[in-house]
C-alpha cells in the first residue's frame, strides 16, 4: 500500500540536494574502484614481465 506524503518545497529542494550529493559520492567511489583495478592490473603485468624475463634466461 503506497501512501502519499505532502512535503514542502523546502523539503523537496533538500531532497534534491541530497540526491545530487549521493550521486557525486557514488561516482567518486566508482572512479576510485576503477583506479584500484587499474593499479592491480599494472602490478600483475609487472609480475608477468618479471616471470617472462626469468623464463628467457
Amino acid at each position: 500500500m503506497l501512501e502519499r506524503f505532502d512535503i514542502t518545497d523546502e523539503q523537496r529542494k533538500e531532497i534534491e540536494k541530497l540526491r545530487v550529493r549521493i550521486k557525486m559520492e557514488e561516482e567518486k567511489v566508482e572512479r576510485e574502484m576503477e583506479r584500484q583495478q587499474v593499479a592491480m592490473a599494472d602490478l600483475k603485468i609487472v609480475e608477468l614481465a618479471k616471470l617472462s624475463c626469468r623464463a628467457m634466461k
